[in-house]
C-alpha cells in the first residue's frame, strides 16, 4: 500500500465510520452551519493545568476538510451548538480539522 492509497483510505475510513452520524459523529451546528463531527470533552482532570476558575470547559472537535474549508483561526471566537467558545488550536492533518475550543469562567 503506497502512502497516497493509505491517506486516501484513511479518509475514506474517517468519513464513514467516524463522522458517520450512525457511528461516532453527530451533526453539530458550528457558526450557523450543520457539519457532522466528533467532539471530544477534556476530562477536568486536563484543566488542572489552568489556574483555578480561569477554564470552565475545552473541547477538541474533528471534521473533514470537506465540511470545514477555512478552519477558525486561534484566539477567534466560534459559535458550537449555541455556545461561544475561544479557538485554542486549529489545524488540518491529512484531510481533517482539529479545533480545540476552550471557554472560560466569567
Amino acid at each position: 500500500m503506497t502512502i497516497s492509497s493509505f491517506r486516501e483510505q484513511v479518509i475514506a475510513d474517517f468519513q464513514d465510520v467516524f463522522a458517520n452520524t450512525e457511528e461516532f459523529g453527530a451533526i453539530h451546528l458550528f457558526n450557523g452551519r450543520k457539519i457532522p463531527m466528533v467532539i471530544s470533552v477534556s476530562p477536568p482532570e486536563v484543566l488542572l493545568d489552568y489556574a483555578p476558575g480561569e477554564m470552565k470547559e475545552a473541547k477538541e472537535i474533528i471534521c473533514s476538510i470537506k465540511d470545514m474549508p477555512k478552519p477558525p483561526r486561534v484566539t477567534k471566537p466560534v459559535n458550537l451548538d449555541g455556545v461561544e467558545y475561544i479557538v485554542d488550536d486549529s489545524k488540518v492533518e491529512f484531510a481533517f480539522v482539529h479545533v480545540t475550543l476552550v471557554r472560560y469562567s466569567s
